[in-house]
Formats: C-alpha cells, sequence, structure tokens
C-alpha cells in the first residue's frame, strides 16, 4: 500500500531520512532534479517559498544514501519573474558551492519538447529522477497549493498562461503527467494565502513525505481542515478507491477557509476569476507598494488600510475571465490585464499587459 509519512521538523536530517526509509525510496536515475517552490524573490522561512534548509537537508540525505552523480535544483518562477533572483533570495546559490554535485537550473533558459497532454515538458526531464518539494500553502483561486499545483513551475510561462486562459478547474490536473518519484513537503511555516490582505502564517514544523501528488495533497488538505471536493483540481484527480496508509498523522494543524472570488477592503474589491499569480500580485502591489516581497510591517497595513478606505467612490479591480459581474452604481471598474480587458464592460477604465504593470493601476486608482 502507498504511504504518506509526516514526520517532525525538528531535525531536517534525521526527517527526511526516516520519510524516505518508511516509502522505501530509492531513486530510478543516478541524476536527480529537485523541483522548489520558488514563486518569486522571497526569503527562505517566509511561509511563501521552499525554505533552503528542507533542500539542503534532502541533498545531504540523497548524497548519503545513493550514488548520486549530479543534482539539479530546477525552477522557473511566475510569469515574467526573474527565477535566477528566486534563487538568490531564498539562499540557494550558496547550495552550489556547498555542493559540489548540485547546480541550479532556470527553466525559463531551458529546452522543452511536446508532450501528449496538451503542455510541454522541459527536456532536463528526460532520464533524471524527479523529486517535488513543494510548500504547503493556501491559494485564492484553488484554495490549496502543494504537490500537484508545485509542478505547474516545470512548465513555460506560455504553457502557465495558457492553464489559465483555458481554465484552472479543467487544465490544472494537467500537471499531474509530470510523476515524480518522491515529494518531500516543505511544512515548517505555511501561509493560508498570498492573496488575504494579512496573510496568516503557521509554524506547523513539519515534512510530508510521499510517492503520489494526489494522496500529498488530500493528506495537506486533512492538515489544515479543508474538503478535498473545494479543491477543484483535487476533486478531479482523487479516486476514492485508491487507499493509502498516513504515518503520523498529528490531526488537524489549523482551519484555513477557501477564499471567495471577491475580496474587499474598504472602497476596493477585488475579482480575482481564473488570473494568473502574476496579475493577481500586480493589483496588490498597487494598494500596497511592497507587496511582492510578501513581507509588510503593522505601519504598511494600516497605509494600505487607509488606502482603501479614503478612496472617493468604490473601485472594482478584475482580474482574469470575468463572465459577468453586476455593475454597481458610482463605481468605477478597472479590467488588469490582457484576460480581464478582453471582456471589459462599456465605460470601464481597461490596463493592458501580461503580466499588467502595477504602476498603471496605482495611476488610475489615485
Amino acid at each position: 500500500m502507498k504511504k504518506v509519512v509526516i514526520n517532525p521538523a525538528d531535525n531536517l536530517y534525521k526527517a527526511i531520512s526516516d520519510c524516505i526509509e518508511k516509502i522505501n525510496f530509492s531513486p530510478v536515475y543516478p541524476e536527480i532534479i529537485i523541483k522548489p517552490n520558488l514563486v518569486a524573490p522571497l526569503s527562505s522561512g517566509s511561509g511563501f517559498v521552499t525554505d533552503v534548509k528542507v533542500v539542503r537537508a534532502l541533498i545531504q540525505v540523497l548524497n548519503d544514501k545513493f550514488a548520486v552523480k549530479n543534482i539539479f535544483i530546477a525552477e522557473s518562477s511566475n510569469i515574467s519573474t526573474d527565477t535566477k533572483k528566486s534563487f538568490e533570495a531564498a539562499g540557494y546559490n550558496s547550495l552550489e558551492a556547498e555542493f559540489k554535485n548540485v547546480r541550479l537550473i532556470d527553466l525559463k533558459d531551458e529546452k522543452y519538447h511536446t508532450t501528449s497532454f496538451q503542455i510541454q515538458s522541459p527536456d532536463i526531464l528526460e532520464g533524471k529522477t524527479l523529486i517535488n518539494v513543494p510548500v504547503l500553502k493556501g491559494h485564492p483561486q484553488v484554495t490549496l497549493t502543494c504537490a500537484v499545483k508545485n509542478l505547474k513551475g516545470l512548465c513555460r510561462d506560455e504553457d502557465k498562461k495558457n492553464i489559465h486562459k483555458w481554465g484552472l478547474d479543467d487544465h490544472l490536473p494537467l500537471l499531474a503527467n509530470f510523476k515524480p518519484e518522491l515529494i518531500i513537503v516543505d511544512a515548517t511555516f505555511v501561509r493560508e494565502s498570498f492573496a488575504r490582505f494579512f496573510p496568516r502564517k503557521f509554524n506547523f514544523n513539519r515534512i510530508i513525505a510521499g510517492t503520489d501528488s494526489i494522496d500529498i495533497d488530500s493528506v495537506a488538505c486533512q492538515l489544515v481542515g479543508i474538503d478535498i471536493n473545494d479543491v477543484p483540481y483535487l476533486k478531479v484527480l482523487k479516486k476514492p478507491e485508491e487507499k493509502f496508509e498516513i504515518i503520523n498523522f498529528p490531526g488537524q494543524l489549523a482551519k484555513w477557509k477557501p477564499l471567495s472570488q471577491k475580496i474587499k477592503l474598504g472602497k476596493i474589491t477585488f475579482f480575482i476569476g481564473t488570473g494568473c499569480t502574476s496579475c493577481i500580485d500586480a493589483c496588490f502591489e498597487a494598494i500596497r507598494p511592497g507587496h511582492t516581497k510578501r513581507e509588510s510591517t503593522f505601519w504598511d497595513n494600516i497605509k494600505t488600510v487607509f488606502f482603501c478606505l479614503s478612496r472617493k467612490k468604490p473601485v472594482l479591480l478584475v482580474i482574469g475571465k470575468d463572465p459577468y459581474i453586476e455593475k454597481q452604481e458610482n463605481e468605477t471598474r478597472i479590467y488588469c490585464g490582457q484576460c480581464a480587458v478582453k471582456n471589459a464592460l462599456p465605460g470601464s477604465e481597461k490596463i493592458l499587459g501580461c503580466p499588467v504593470d502595477a504602476n498603471k493601476i496605482r495611476e488610475k486608482l489615485l
């Protein structure tokens, strides 16, 4: 029977080593690709990216236990985001200096080939063992991002856009065609959602491991009190007849709530639709400069609240596709980005861009 193991993360080396033994993992190939979650230039320990400490411990375990030839840490950050800056911000550059067999790979620079499942795959995956190392997080559109959604970082920017344009609910499951041999989840510090104005941070201090992305995400839902039926991609992928064993389950550690498609603060409302993370980030950056760093002080939050309360009339920022939103009296509506502009109602403000420019949104709000 398949297994999902959850271990305390007080000693990362010991926790990961024990997980690997309980799962009975052994890499098929001598070359390994580690796929972390580095969506943007954010610091390790923030709860938004895979902590470099987790990856460092994993590399040590792999080198000690197996005849590993080369380890490639491969990532493609958010659309129009510099992956190399993401590596640097999270402290990953030190790994190349620390381990002779480790190399960082910016997938935006790599070649891709056509697959049978609608999205292209990087050539570098061929003949190598893939280890998925996501961080457990909430997500504004799909409720939870963990093992399955982290595989989106293997895609070209064009396919990342396509997944949103085609429809997240129906096309995010395409990512399950990437088959990692091992998943190690960083559930040390986790965030409820980057698209909350004041996202809560939790110290779960756990490592989660398994060999099946869907099993991992199902367990992650249990840890944060989310029904898998509230996670669209998981509802599609989950097969009730497939059983697995959970080892060391600590019980529910938090209670997260799925986000509404509409998020409101003061006189500013966001309709996030199917917009990509980069466009959502741009809208939040427009009301709170510095949002994309995901680190804000108490006074930053106060200024954000004041900014949103002090608008002369209500504003609706529309991101992604907009099937129809009833227009409110005296409302300023701004369509942000290419996908949203295509569906703009007459008389509304429109800002092109893929992704949209946060500064241009802020100019409209002032």
